[in-house]
């Protein structure tokens, strides 16, 4: 069941503003064959991200995240070779001090969790600072309002807590930086369900900056061995490595 949208009175009159962003500065971030999976094999469900963070006109405390998520499944083949999926969310941590609010999502993506278990990438003293997702639980549950592939889900979110003065490029290069270093325990996630090859589900960890479509590799065989409007604030912890 969805969560019911609804706009925090302390975040109300910057929500207001967000329609007077100044020009954004973006990257893109791929799961693909480069990302770590929860399986065996990766299915070779994939997606890219773009993130483009823009000043608020009138608070220099806060800078807009407008996050494109694209379920990319199929267009690159590794793994399994899937080329189907149902991308259910993504897991991301801040960076240290941030806080989160006013989220804003869209028919595939609509849901805001904080303080996100993401087996096995967390546990319940090392989780991730926030989730995106179709649904409360989008570890499980139903995916059939998720994200398909070849589909665009187009959500946003505000962060404050940086260093007053910090400008959008300067937060930018700070999260692209954190997102490409697989050691400093500030990671970024994605929960595949749905995928027509391997395990049938997929939760990858990390990739990399850009599309991550440059390995094309044949399918192997399957092993049979086995991731509105709202606020919130959150704390960045460090990722545990998952075990094969």
């Amino acid at each position: 069941m969805k969560m019911t949208a609804f706009l925090p009175t302390a975040v109300g009159a910057l929500a207001i503003a967000l329609s007077a962003s100044l020009p954004a500065q973006a990257f893109t971030f791929s799961f693909g064959s480069s990302s770590q999976s929860s399986n065996p094999q990766a299915t070779g469900a994939s997606a890219l991200l773009t993130f483009d963070f823009s000043e608020v006109v009138g608070n220099s405390n806060a800078i807009k995240v407008d996050l494109k998520i694209e379920n990319t499944t199929g267009d690159s083949i590794f793994g399994a070779g899937a080329t189907s999926s149902k991308l259910t969310g993504i897991a991301l941590d801040l960076l240290p001090g941030l806080t989160a609010s006013s989220f804003v999502g869209d028919q595939y993506l609509d849901t805001f969790l904080t303080n996100v278990n993401f087996t096995p990438f967390s546990n319940s003293a090392d989780n991730f600072s926030i989730g995106i997702a179709d649904n409360n639980n989008f570890e499980a549950g139903n995916a059939n309002a998720a994200l398909p592939q070849g589909a665009t889900s187009q959500i946003s979110f505000v962060v404050s807590g940086f260093t007053p003065g910090k400008t959008a490029a300067e937060l930018e290069a700070d999260f692209l930086a954190a997102y490409s270093n697989s050691k400093d325990g500030i990671d970024i996630a994605a929960r595949f369900q749905q995928v027509n090859a391997g395990e049938g589900s997929d939760k990858l960890l990390g990739g990399m900056p850009g599309e991550d479509d440059d390995e094309v590799t044949v399918p192997e065989p399957a092993t049979v061995l086995g991731l509105s409007l709202i606020g919130g604030v959150f704390a960045t912890r460090r990722r545990k490595p998952c075990q094969a």
